[in-house]
């Protein structure tokens, strides 16, 4: 009886955690200088060859201090899944407004913050886009900063063929004080 008790716990528990397991890309996959992007993992295609785009919307100027929402937009006309993953090098915080479909993740060699989608925040079956929210605190010692993406538009076979990755970065300057 003891065997059934323990076999029926481990089934039980088994489903749970492969469930709650994200779906976040490995840190330090987002083309920044330095490092790889996605495309070490899914190669079919170069990285931007697809018919699709990732667009980081951030401001074009910030305030030292300031907390700013950051949104990432994925987009590929023929793909069902998605996922990104952006970091600023450790220019100011990044943090979670949304943890439904975002976390955040420090990088195992650099130690910068990368925030990035969940298992949810992939949107299976989704066509055509996806896009993400989180925030960003603006650093007090720096005069510009650049966000770095990557994102997979992928096919939703739940393999690492057919997937398109895009990568992006873009620039935002210190406000300049009349």
């Amino acid at each position: 009886m003891k065997k059934f008790i323990v076999y029926g716990l481990v089934a039980l528990l088994i489903p749970t955690l492969s469930f709650a397991k994200s779906k976040q890309a490995p840190s330090e996959k987002t083309g920044a200088p330095g490092q790889k992007s996605c495309v070490q993992c899914h190669k079919d295609n170069d990285v931007n060859s697809g018919k699709g785009k990732i667009v980081i919307n951030a401001p074009q100027t910030f305030e030292a201090g300031k907390t700013y929402p950051i949104t990432i937009e994925l987009v590929d006309p023929q793909q069902m899944r998605w996922g990104f993953q952006l970091t600023t090098l450790g220019a100011g915080t990044l943090s979670i407004s949304d943890s439904t479909h975002t976390q955040l993740a420090e990088g195992k060699n650099d130690g910068f913050q990368y925030v990035g989608h969940t298992k949810t925040g992939t949107f299976a079956g989704q066509k055509e886009m996806a896009s993400w929210t989180f925030n960003w605190t603006a650093p007090a010692e720096t005069k510009e900063v650049t966000f770095y993406a990557a994102g997979n538009a992928a096919n939703n076979n739940e393999k690492k063929t057919g997937d398109f990755i895009y990568i992006s970065k873009f620039i935002s300057k210190l406000a300049e004080s009349e």
